[in-house]
């Protein structure tokens, strides 16, 4: 409880006339003095009343689209906030997102000004980054009136609810043998403590508990973990396709995409200190935030994406680095093929007519733009998040264009494309590894 600028004047004044009174042997003075005081002590017993007043008819409802949700991905929550506010009050009540939650966007609070009955309803998005049972904690409600401020958090049963089940995130690799079903669990990385120590920070949620340095932690009494130097090296760009404003955003599993890139950018930020993104809709470059160390404001920025209309489209495109990667390909064919009696030379053929085309292709500005994305951050792995709408010519590009710079290509995909594309399919893209997003 706080004592605004009126109550303190007051109680300034009254002090002073005490005095006064008490050193010039003033009774009127020391009245007026102890009228004052006696006003302050009534009119604050009053606004107590009237917060406690306030704060019990506080209610609150909420409605989430969701209650099982996976690690990092973004929830839509509604909630319905209801006060009786007296004459004289202003009331402000601002709803408590669970702990390891981050808000996305959306207001969590709302104002009370005039007395009487009100209801008000807040629309907005979270993101849970802390796995298991995750509840609501409380509302938070402030009450002001001329003479004091007061703050007060209900956290009863019924402000706790509704109640998350989070979902931590599995990391999915593709057999070595190939099929169609083919997705196991990677095996949990060993530590590797690098050449010596770099520096020390707080523990966050996803840290291994290994490199938690529990002398530090002991005399500080909060987490401090360790951070290794000379293990690694450059950090991953991520690229987010986006997809066509005229797709369905659910069908297509664009959130579940969100929340798997806005997990991968924590995780390149806690252990390279930035993060690198790069945001495609098919062969549109949207944005490009290389070596980025603010990684909240790249998680907003992923979060308040929405899918617009594409200006470029692309079908059936070969790109520069394509091209040579099928030259290639034909030239080992037509090596294998000189041993075959009875059968005709076509790889050679083909590889003939592909040749004389090849050096006839110019790139798209697209694969222009992505190559000096590669040249600038000189990435060894890049992780690709997308719907795999269409033919993916625009996939196959970026694709393309990171193997022939020797880096990997981590495929990620949400389970509703996956389930659609033949296995076969999503293989032959060329990724070296092809993770599904369930």
């Amino acid at each position: 409880m706080e004592a605004t600028l009126t109550t303190r004047g007051l109680a300034s004044t009254a002090v002073i006339l005490i005095v006064y009174a008490w050193v010039f042997d003033e009774i009127a003075v020391l009245a007026l003095g102890g009228s004052i005081t006696a006003f302050l002590i009534v009119r604050v017993a009053v606004s107590v009343l009237s917060f406690h007043g306030t704060a019990a008819s506080c209610t609150i409802s909420r409605t989430a689209e969701r209650e099982v949700v996976r690690q990092g991905s973004p929830v839509r929550v509604t909630s319905v906030v209801s006060c009786t506010v007296p004459d004289g009050i202003s009331a402000r009540v601002c709803d408590i997102i669970p702990a390891g939650g981050d808000l996305q966007s959306g207001p969590i609070e709302t104002e009370f000004l005039s007395p009487g009955t009100h209801s008000s309803v807040l629309h907005y998005v979270m993101a849970l980054f802390s796995s298991g049972k995750a509840r609501f904690q409380g509302i938070s409600i402030t009450c002001t009136d001329p003479f004091l401020s007061w703050r007060v958090t209900r956290q009863g049963d019924t402000f706790l609810f509704p109640e998350f089940a989070v979902d931590p995130v599995s990391a999915f690799t593709r057999k070595a043998t190939g099929g169609e079903e083919g997705d196991t669990e990677r095996s949990k990385p060993g530590l590797m403590k690098g050449f010596g120590i770099h520096a020390f920070r707080d523990y966050q949620s996803g840290d291994d508990p290994r490199i938690i340095d529990w002398k530090l932690t002991a005399k500080y009494s909060r987490l401090f973990v360790r951070e290794y130097s000379g293990v690694l090296g450059r950090p991953p760009l991520h690229i987010l396709d986006v997809p066509d404003g005229v797709e369905d955003p659910r069908a297509v599993g664009l959130d579940r995409l969100i929340g798997a890139v806005m997990e991968s950018l924590a995780a390149s930020s806690r252990d390279y200190h930035v993060a690198s993104l790069l945001v495609i809709s098919g062969p549109n470059v949207l944005r490009f935030a290389p070596l980025e160390r603010d990684v909240y404001r790249l998680r907003r920025d992923v979060a308040a994406l929405k899918a617009g209309s594409q200006l470029v489209h692309s079908y059936r495109v070969l790109g520069v680095a394509q091209a040579r990667a099928m030259v290639q390909s034909l030239s080992q064919h037509a090596l294998k093929e000189t041993g075959i009696r009875g059968e005709g030379k076509f790889f050679a053929s083909l590889l003939n007519a592909t040749s004389l085309v090849t050096p006839w292709i110019r790139p798209m500005a697209f694969e222009s733009a992505v190559m000096r994305a590669y040249v600038i951050l000189g990435v060894k792995d890049v992780i690709l998040f997308t719907p795999l709408l269409g033919d993916s010519s625009h996939v196959r590009q970026v694709i393309a264009g990171a193997l022939v710079r020797g880096s990997k290509v981590h495929l990620v995909v949400p389970k509703e494309q996956a389930g659609v594309k033949a296995a076969e399919w999503i293989t032959a893209l060329g990724a070296t590894t092809v993770e599904v997003v369930r």
